[in-house]
């Protein structure tokens, strides 16, 4: 995972080369060549991805403003970079620190439209990209509409999937999303990079789900997200992306600055996982899944905190029930069997946060209470009975992590 084989020296004297023999691939990002204007490799860079032709593109219009206000913590040999597809013609963007004054440079105006919530747009995306930069290591931030290891629109057949594009350049929500990036797409893509992916961050709801992460921890370092749903304005990203670009990117402080933005009666939760950790997580996961929950026995869900329950949605075919994975083995291992579970689980979760409350339109009043006894960051999907859970009893049943941690069994 971490590709870090050759220094920094090396790789801006070889990344010519490099990119050249990358290219003899059909399904490589490269480009064939680059222009005679090339930068030196920037040692650090972000980019913020944002699938906005939706009902967000309003709140994408906001964060563009922030992110303009962030441009002047962006050092020389640094890059911030956006792109974006909203009501108008996808475009790549780069913001930088003029002589003390923000700058904000296109990059690429691409002459069509095209679904931005497809991996082969997003690899279009990287390889214009990398006509106009070296980079060395990047920070990758998703920002969309999110339903974590499965999407609303599950009857089309995405799952652990993240983007929606109405196709129709407007900013209606209510149009079918022609194509979703699936978490293993997402993974392998970022596997085929010449760099490092440090941290990949979704400015989305739902994402960090144990689902989603298994599928992407061989591919990044660390993964901060959302159990739950997040405010519409988003991460405030001139609070944020200063964190970025500082000596060492300190994951705790950017999540630290996005949960501190809002009010507690009302904010965000949040986690990071420490992608290192999530083998070793799923070992010890494993013993308990085949001992309590992989003999088919009816589970009984009343007293687990959940991300997305709150009664009225109770049993909503399109949307699975994002239980806290905390308090799931809270209510089911032993004393002695949760104390060497939840060792391994704080492991690969270093950091996590929690409002007392957070904002969802799937509630009565607006709001949901956080548990914050039960609350680890985390969710998780626990199968059902029941003709409305049948879909997606299925479509978990081919996860990746369904099967690494002994659900077959």
């Amino acid at each position: 995972m971490i590709k870090r084989v050759l220094s920094f020296i090396v790789l801006i004297l070889v990344s010519v080369a490099m990119f050249v023999s990358c290219t003899d691939t059909s399904d490589s990002i490269l480009p064939e060549d680059k222009p005679d204007a090339v930068v030196d490799t920037l040692r650090t860079s972000v980019l913020v991805y944002m699938m906005a032709e939706n009902n967000l593109c309003g709140w994408a219009e906001k964060d563009i403003e922030e992110i303009y206000g962030a441009a002047y913590s962006v050092p020389n040999d640094c890059g911030l970079f956006v792109f974006i597809d909203d009501t108008d013609l996808p475009r790549l963007l780069q913001y930088r620190n003029k002589g003390g004054v923000a700058v904000c440079d296109t990059l690429h105006f691409f002459e069509e439209d095209f679904c931005s919530s497809d991996i082969s747009s997003m690899k279009l995306v990287f390889s214009t990209l990398l006509q106009k930069v070296n980079i060395y290591e990047m920070n990758l931030i998703m920002w969309s509409h999110g339903d974590g290891w499965l999407k609303d629109r599950a009857r089309l057949g995405y799952k652990r999937a993240i983007g929606f594009d109405n196709g129709v350049n407007s900013s209606s929500g209510s149009y079918k999303s022609e194509k979703s990036i699936e978490m293993d797409e997402l993974a392998g893509f970022i596997e085929s990079l010449p760099f490092n992916v440090e941290m990949l961050m979704f400015d989305a709801c739902f994402m960090q789900c144990i689902e989603a992460v298994y599928d992407l921890h061989g591919s990044v370092d660390y993964i901060l997200a959302s159990p739950a749903e997040i405010p519409a304005p988003g991460a405030p990203y001139h609070k944020i992306l200063p964190h970025f670009f500082t000596d060492s990117l300190s994951v705790e402080d950017v999540m630290m600055a996005y949960y501190n933005y809002y009010p507690s009666n009302s904010g965000v939760l949040l986690s990071v996982v420490d992608c290192r950790k999530v083998q070793d997580f799923a070992d010890a996961t494993m013993p308990y899944i085949a001992k309590y929950f992989a003999d088919d026995s009816e589970m009984y869900y009343d007293n687990i905190f959940s991300y997305l329950d709150g009664g009225y949605f109770y049993g909503y075919y399109s949307y699975p029930d994002f239980f806290d994975m905390n308090g799931v083995m809270m209510h089911t291992l032993s004393a002695d069997e949760y104390t060497v579970w939840k060792d391994a689980f704080d492991k690969m979760v270093p950091f996590s946060c929690c409002a007392d409350k957070w904002v969802s339109v799937y509630s009565y009043n607006g709001l949901y209470n956080t548990d914050k006894e039960q609350f680890c960051g985390v969710s998780m999907y626990l199968p059902r009975g029941g003709s409305n859970y049948e879909r997606m009893n299925r479509d978990f049943e081919s996860t990746a992590w369904y099967e690494r941690v002994g659900w077959t069994r």
